[in-house]
């Protein structure tokens, strides 16, 4: 796709340096800018034997110098000779980092000039946050529009004076014209009440502010980072609908503050319950789909078959992609005590920007996919976010409707009445992007309430003039101090085995301590784990064979070993449903048949890269099991994977669709252009334009129409695919995959539009035979 790019990385382990196939990634600010070096790029990855993360301990002395080493001196791969350039946050914490292969002369690139584009740090004294601001541009992002001068201002914070937190912490405020902006970049159905973006220097959320006029934001203090002229608003995510789910960690809290096990449980009994029922009702199956997080339109497209009837008529494909589905979130259940929550929501926090909210109370409104009109929540809720390991995390807050904020959608409101910032005692929230679960499921809100812990960060260590070697020597002492998934492990086996859980000290202790940790990079003061805290058992959920364990009989040991059907078996019976042939399919089968041949091949390729086990996981995303040095500890698998798959689907559908496009062309009239494409501007190219006006960067494309007898001859086509990926003979052919299937349902709309057909007409005979048997004459026009 033209928002991605394909990105060279590396694996280096004690050992050995692995040269992995370039991975297709969201682009991001640098890769758009310096496009034309993109190739010298490269991402490093620092890792164990095991393609795990490296201990910081005295074991691995010899690995950290060997590291430190690479960092200072730079690696040598065919030829060409990189160096350190930076890294970001969420690469910082997977033990990742940027390299690029400087290039001397007029048109070349150095490690300095991207710096110096980035922005001025000089004012950063604080070795970890002056890493995080050069790496903040390196965040995955859709570039949507040039800001003027004048239409990017400052907007004053909102603060509370009793506690001196800040409830705007990382929140700005965007017009109707930008959001709008952003929903056509982005090919949105409606405009956003929020985006996650970055700006030049500044990070955080905009909210949707209908004040404002024209195309402008304003950002608060909190949400400037550093200095930079860049006025390019490019978007990381938007507010969108997800289901609110309990986790291990949540479980744990709920428990504590009083919620039986006997609800958890039960809640869990009926989240299996809508699963089973999803592989055989096609009103379960489209509600348990229409609450999955999707952003790469799978779920759309599988609904599409749905209600064209596909399901009842067992097509294999429809059939796969729902079993697939079911194994994945069976496998989240076991895993993670993942247990979706009917009455509850994830969505992005934002403040009232209006202060019609009183204290204790926010405004909830999302789009309820068992509902046509969005749903305002009201009531008593528990608020929370991940990660959450102290028993004050969880607030009970009261939902209200406010007319007033009718206008937001999708995002969780914030008062700023308060004494405290509510998100902040959210295990230590903020607004710049943060996700939070709110639940009203009455029998999971807590009675009572803990005293929220004390967020407030240590005071950093500061250094005057920050250098780029202060920040490499940071790298390696973050992997020397990394201890956060130590201190989770410990919080969550102990949490299981004493009798007080969470509320316990050791717990409490741990729940510090791991707040520590988690500022670490921007303070550089260690969390220092006292051995009395290290559990010398653990429960067996958490699967450590190499640990002494011991069988757990809690909620979450419980939950454990009732998901056990999380193993994905595909159904292989391959019937050949006539219903979806047309007259006159047999003209595209030559065409068709080398198609997929080339299309089973790419998807194959994408199995192997990556190490997955079925074509139903690489085509849905829903990935069950996966064994490759890439992603052993790559958060980004799903969207890695479904970069590449989307970047195959697009090229097969142009494929198909070019001799009609071509004959579209030739009759269309050329001053009339039907479809723009999408394009990437870099600064440079904006800056030649002249005086800086507000521009669009990317062009969202517009489908071209098609004549009557066009999309009769593209169902002919389409059927033809569907042919020659089920019929026994094409299956059976030399040469041919016969137990891949995906490959007609890239062109699922003109499948779907057959299958309407068919069952139109199917109701008009039986209505007619009705008619016919009630002694009424036929009707002609039914």
């Amino acid at each position: 796709p033209e928002y991605c790019v394909r990105v060279r990385k590396v694996v280096i382990t004690p050992t050995k340096m692995y040269v992995l196939d370039p991975v297709v990634e969201l682009s991001n600010a640098i890769l758009r800018n310096f496009n034309l070096h993109a190739d010298r790029l490269l991402r490093v990855q620092f890792l164990d034997e095991s393609f795990y993360g490296i201990q910081g301990d005295e074991r691995s002395t010899q690995l950290l110098n060997q590291l430190f080493t690479i960092l200072l001196r730079g690696i040598r791969i065919g030829g060409r000779f990189y160096e350190f350039l930076a890294f970001s946050s969420s690469q910082l914490r997977e033990f990742g980092c940027w390299f690029i292969a400087p290039e001397e002369g007029a048109n070349g690139i150095t490690a300095e000039q991207v710096r110096t584009w980035l922005g001025d740090f000089s004012d950063i004294d604080i070795i970890g946050k002056f890493a995080a601001r050069m790496g903040q541009r390196f965040s995955s992002t859709h570039a949507v529009l040039e800001l003027r001068n004048e239409d990017f201002k400052e907007t004053p914070e909102c603060i509370a004076t009793l506690t001196n937190t800040t409830y705007s912490d990382g929140v700005g405020r965007m017009s109707c014209g930008v959001a709008r902006h952003v929903q056509q970049a982005l090919e949105l159905p409606e405009m956003p009440s929020a985006v996650q973006f970055r700006l030049g220097g500044c990070k955080g959320v905009f909210t949707l502010h209908r004040p404002l006029l024209g195309e402008c934001v304003e950002y608060r203090d909190s949400q400037h980072k550093f200095k930079s002229p860049h006025r390019i608003l490019e978007v990381i995510c938007t507010s969108s609908y997800t289901v609110g789910s309990l986790n291990r960690q949540i479980i744990m809290l709920l428990l504590a503050l009083g919620i039986s096990d006997t609800v958890i449980l039960g809640r869990m009994e009926e989240a299996i319950g809508r699963l089973d029922r999803a592989l055989e009702n096609r009103e379960s199956a489209r509600y348990e789909l229409l609450r999955s997080v999707d952003e790469y339109k799978v779920v759309p497209r599988l609904l599409a078959m749905i209600q064209a009837g596909l399901m009842e008529r067992n097509d294999l494909y429809v059939a796969n992609m729902l079993r697939v589905f079911r194994a994945c979130r069976m496998r989240e259940i076991k895993k993670k005590a993942k247990i979706a929550i009917d009455e509850s929501v994830m969505l992005i926090g934002v403040m009232d920007e209006l202060g019609v909210l009183g204290p204790n109370e926010i405004f909830v409104r999302f789009d309820d996919p068992a509902r046509e009109e969005p749903r305002v929540v009201t009531g008593r809720c528990a608020v929370t976010r991940n990660p959450c390991l102290h028993p004050g995390d969880i607030r009970v807050l009261d939902a209200v409707d406010k007319p007033q904020l009718h206008y937001l959608k999708n995002v969780i409101v914030f008062n700023q009445k308060s004494d405290r910032s509510i998100p902040n005692m959210c295990a230590g929230g903020d607004l710049d992007g943060d996700i939070y679960t709110c639940i009203w499921d009455a029998k999971l809100v807590p009675e009572t309430m803990y005293e929220p812990m004390d967020y407030t960060a240590p005071k950093p260590n500061r250094k005057p003039n920050v250098s780029v070697e202060d920040v490499k020597k940071f790298f390696v002492n973050y992997i020397v101090n990394n201890n956060l998934g130590i201190i989770d492990n410990a919080h969550l086996a102990w949490a299981d085995q004493l009798k007080d859980g969470v509320r316990n000290g050791k717990c409490i202790k741990l729940a510090e301590l791991h707040s520590l940790a988690v500022d670490f990079p921007k303070t550089g003061v260690p969390a220092r784990m006292e051995r009395r805290l290290r559990p010398r058992s653990y429960p067996h959920f958490m699967e450590k064979p190499d640990k002494a364990m011991y069988k757990s009989d809690s909620v979450v040991g419980k939950i454990y070993d009732r998901a056990t059907e999380c193993k994905f078996e595909p159904i292989t019976t391959v019937e050949l449903d006539e219903w979806l042939l047309e007259d006159g399919h047999e003209l595209y089968h030559d065409e068709a048949r080398d198609l997929k041949r080339q299309y089973d091949e790419a998807i194959l390729s994408v199995m192997s890269q990556f190490g997955i086990a079925s074509e139903w996981e690489v085509v849905s995303g829903w990935i069950i099991q996966y064994n490759s040095l890439l992603n052993k500890r790559d958060f980004h698998l799903r969207e890695q994977v479904m970069n590449l798959v989307d970047g195959i689907v697009r090229k097969f559908r142009k494929s198909f669709e070019e001799e009609f496009v071509e004959q579209h062309e030739e009759s269309s009239d050329p001053n009339n252009p039907t479809f723009t494409p999408a394009v990437n501007v870099r600064l440079e190219d904006l800056a030649a334009r002249g005086p800086a006006n507000t521009r669009p960067i990317t062009q969202p494309s517009t489908a071209p129409t098609f004549s009557p007898e066009d999309r009769e001859a593209m169902r002919r086509k389409a059927s033809a695919w569907y042919y020659v990926a089920y019929a026994q003979e094409e299956r059976e052919a030399e040469g041919a995959h016969g137990d891949m299937f995906s490959f007609p349902w890239i062109m699922h709309d003109h499948l779907c539009e057959i299958a309407k057909i068919r069952r139109e007409a199917e109701n008009s005979a039986t209505f007619n035979v009705l008619y016919a048997a009630d002694g009424a004459a036929p009707r002609d026009d039914c």
